[in-house]
Order: structure tokens, then sequence, then C-alpha cells
């Protein structure tokens, strides 16, 4: 099992000396002997290192390293990759702990998917010397990272990958992480999630200048909403990039407006009893359709008197049984982890009300008449998946469903099964299995 070597950098940049003992505990406890801890002190005086030796003084795999004239933890992180030997590089924050068992968890994912680039787990928060807020994240979802860095500062990386994308970003002070992960995602590299709490991300729980934090906080959010639109434009996607008030994320505001002229380019679905809320709901879903690796958008669906939630797309089961994602939640919230109002990828969308791309339904055949009810959209948005096209949940095109849709037939399921039973046996890529699964989705117990 440890033929695989790891290197964790920890970088220590305005750290706090307790904070970064605690660190350094949760990291020490790690039981795999071949590996090293890579501590890059870029703070003034020695606290750091006193810190370091007094935590891992008798471990020969701790490897402390003064850094100067440091412009960012992007810099410091860059001079960890070069002292580093490791085959993959796990980056920790300052003040983040590790589970003991998380090179374990690295490795079997490693040993499924040789050459994988960049591994990713789920996290949780310490509050008050307590773990608690658990964020189950989804399998690489890209619309989701260009309005948010939902993967965190915690990750692995294989070293080969700092040879062709380049290393971080020195001159970002908050977003060289995001920046770093958007390339990676848009350049295709083998990407992959580790559905398991492996890392925990320290709330302060000391007393801290306020002002200094919002100000600290906006300067991030304009960081990362500028790395965020310079992302799209360098992929030939014009796009505004705005903060939302919450600074919990960002709008991306892609460009529709000239759907009337290419109205022709899509077809558009809606079923009887829907009607849209929207305005200018078209050219919403167009923003997304018109990219080249889109081939479905569908919105948001409210029921009753539009105080309810109908469906925020659709998640599935591994037996191909799709659940209305959000349904009975309150339209006036935003969801779990923002699920609601925040666009992302998932695996499939409601046909009520949706847009495709008209080459890629002529290309994939179009729907297949044999199937019935929820078997026939999924089936097509499972096609587009499989040729490398995303169906993209659109949360400001909204509509308002009367009654419900038709099931579908056994005779149709077992087709749909059939035909997909590989792909659905790996689960839902976009839903996290720690989440439960039916119509009470993105709900914590």
């Amino acid at each position: 099992m440890e033929d695989i070597r790891y290197s964790i950098i920890i970088g220590a940049y305005e750290t706090n000396q307790l904070f970064f003992k605690q660190v350094l505990e949760s990291v020490r406890q790690i039981a795999w002997r071949n590996m090293e801890i890579q501590v890059m002190d870029a703070c003034p005086g020695a606290g750091i290192e006193a810190a370091a030796k007094s935590v891992c003084q008798d471990d020969y795999r701790l490897h402390y390293h003064k850094v100067h004239r440091a412009l960012s933890m992007g810099s410091v992180w860059n001079e960890g990759i070069r002292v580093s030997r490791g085959d993959y590089l796990i980056f920790l924050g300052s003040t983040d702990c590790l589970h003991p068992g998380m090179l374990q968890y690295l490795t079997r994912a490693i040993k499924e998917d040789p050459g994988v680039d960049l591994i990713y787990t789920d996290h949780d928060e310490i509050v008050d010397g307590a773990r608690m807020n658990p964020y189950f994240l989804p399998g690489l979802n890209l619309e989701l990272l260009r309005h948010t860095n939902y993967i965190g500062e915690t990750f692995a990386v294989r070293r080969g990958l700092f040879t062709s994308l380049g290393r971080f970003k020195e001159k970002l002070s908050f977003a060289f992480a995001y920046d770093f992960l958007l390339r990676a995602a848009t350049s295709g590299r083998r990407i992959r999630h580790i559905p398991t709490l492996l890392w925990h991300r320290r709330v302060y729980d000391l007393p801290l200048d306020m002002a200094e934090i919002r100000d600290a906080l906006k300067k991030s959010m304009r960081e990362h909403t500028v790395v965020a639109e310079a992302s799209l434009h360098l992929q030939g996607i014009p796009a505004d990039v705005k903060a939302d008030p919450s600074g919990e994320y960002w709008h991306v505001q892609y460009d529709g407006g000239d759907f009337a002229s290419h109205h022709s380019d899509v077809i558009i679905l809606k079923e009887d009893g829907v009607k849209p809320l929207s305005k200018k709901i078209q050219e919403r879903l167009y923003a997304y359709v018109k990219q080249s690796d889109v081939a479905i958008a569908g919105g948001r669906f409210l029921q009753g008197m539009g105080m309810k939630i109908d469906n925020c797309g659709l998640i599935c089961d591994k037996d191909g049984i799709t659940y209305p994602v959000c349904h009975g939640q309150s339209s006036f919230s935003k969801g779990l982890y923002q699920r609601m109002v925040i666009p992302q990828d998932v695996t499939a969308v409601d046909d009520g009300y949706c847009m495709i791309d008209a080459r890629f339904f002529r290309r994939c055949g179009g729907f297949d008449r044999n199937l019935t009810g929820r078997d026939r959209m999924l089936d097509l948005c499972l096609k587009a998946r499989a040729g490398g096209m995303r169906v993209v949940y659109v949360p400001s095109a909204i509509a308002f469903r009367r009654h419900k849709e038709l099931l579908s037939t056994q005779q149709s399921h077992e087709r749909l099964l059939h035909r997909w039973q590989n792909t659905l046996s790996k689960g839902d890529p976009f839903y996290n299995v720690n989440l439960p699964m039916g119509l009470d989705n993105y709900t914590l117990s």
C-alpha cells in the first residue's frame, strides 16, 4: 500500500501559532511511513519553527523551511512544490486538520484510477473545538465550480500536473487555489472526488477584528470573481461575473440575448399545464445551451401557490429512479449548500420546460419512443453525458406546474436499465452518497 509517496505541504502565512500546532498534531497522527511533512514558514519570528519542532521533534518525516519574501500563500505553496519529492502533493490550509486515514483513502482512489490528476474530499468545520457542519460535495461539477469554490483549499495533486498546468499564481492573495482548480477542471484533467469527511476547516473561535474580516472577505470575493471571469473568457465564453450580496458565491451572467436569431438551433419542450414565470426565460436557457459542451438546460419548478419547490432538477439512484431535487422545500430558501440558487451540472432536468441543443438531439437519435415518463428524459440526459456534454440546472429559469407528470411503465424502465445499467450502477455523480436518496434529498438529519 505504501509504494505511493505523499508530500503534505503546510504553509504558514499570517498564521496563528496555536492553530498551527493543532494542524501539525493531526498530520503527525497519520500512520504512513512513505510521506514527508513539508512545513513552509513565511511568518516573522521563530514561533512556527518552535511549534513544528515541539510537535514533530522525533518524526523523521518533518522538513522545516523558512520562506522569505512570500507574496501570498500561493507563493508559499509553490516553494513547497519545489522542495517536495512526493508522487502526490497534499496542500493543507494553515488552520485546517486532516483525518488520520486520509492517505489510505487517497491510495485506494489512486489504485482504482491510476494517473488521476487531482483528488478532493468532503469536509466539515471545527467550531469552538467541535466538528460540525459537514459539506457533502458532488463529483466534479464544472458549472458549480464556476460559481463558487465548493472544493476548498485542501486537495491532492499529482506532481506531473504542475508541469503541464503551471503552479499557483503568486499574485493572487485569496483565489490562488480556485484559479488552479479552474485550470484543472477546464483542461480535461482527471479529477476524482472521495465522498468522505477527510479534512476539517477551522472556523475561528478567537476574538477577531470584524472590520478587518469584512475587508478581507470583500477583497477575496472580488479576486474570485475576476478569476472566474478570466477563466470563462479564456475559453471563449463571454460572461460578466458579479458577487452575490451574501458573499457565499458569485453570479455568472452569460449572454443569451441573441436567442431570437438562433431559435432554430434549439428545441424547446413545454408540457401542458406548465407556465413559465421568469422574464426572458428562453434567453436564460439559451445562454447555457449555446455553449458547445451543453446539451440540455432546465429550470426551477414551483408548485401549489408558488411557495414550495416542485423540483430543482432531478437526481437518480442506482436503479434508474429519478427524484425531484428539493421537492416540497420553501421556494424562499437557498437550500442546503445553496443548492436551489446556484446553477450547476445535474444528471437530468425536468422536461416540463427545458431547452435542448438541436444538433445534439439529431445526432443522438432524439427520444426513445419506447420510453415513457421520466425514463424518456433521463435516457436523453444520459446520452448527453455519454457524449461528453453537460446537462445544466438554471435556477433563474422558473416555471410553475399545475399537475403531476405521467409515470414510467415497468416495460419502459426495464428497457432503460438494460441500456444504462453500467452507468447507473456507479451512482449519481452530482449527488453525494452521504445525503439521503429519495424525496427527502438535500437535507441533513
